[in-house]
């Protein structure tokens, strides 16, 4: 059998390819989702159910700890003393970017109502912001009306 230079430098490449394709694999690491250690064990199995408590009960201790929903009359864009004072507990939590999703106001203008709730959200991040703290607006059509969820 005759090899030619062509075969032995496709072959080449290939064994190159699968190489550095393995230390792709290699890096690669199981998703750990924070099964009670007592479950975690070879013999013992998970059911899906418990599966899904375990997350549900995770994601409601999880959005307990880093949301704060903060509901404006349709006519005021600006903080109360109240609000600014839950903002601020609740930045002081974790110094860690906060983010702000901005529901549209009560307003049968749409241009008018989503202009109203980045005013809003403006106003929250420039409150954020002199107390050192970084922020990002974004919309948010799934909220309720004239409400700003504010989480980490």
């Amino acid at each position: 059998m005759k090899w030619s230079i062509r075969d032995s430098i496709s072959k080449t490449i290939f064994c190159i390819c699968l190489l550095s394709l393995g230390g792709c694999v290699s890096g690669l690491k199981l998703i750990d989702i924070n099964v009670p250690e007592s479950k975690k064990t070879s013999e013992q199995t998970m059911s899906i159910d418990e599966i899904l408590a375990n997350a549900r009960e995770q994601e409601s201790v999880q959005k307990t700890k880093t949301d704060l929903y903060l509901l404006f009359e349709p006519d005021r864009h600006t903080l109360n003393s109240n609000d600014e004072q839950q903002l601020l507990e609740f930045a002081k939590q974790e110094p860690t970017h906060i983010y702000m999703a901005c529901a549209l106001s009560r307003n049968q203008d749409r241009f008018a109502a989503a202009a109203a709730a980045i005013n809003r959200c403006q106003n929250i991040s420039t409150f954020l912001s002199l107390y050192h703290f970084n922020s990002d607006i974004l919309l948010s059509p799934h909220l309720q009306t004239d409400q700003v969820r504010v989480y980490r």
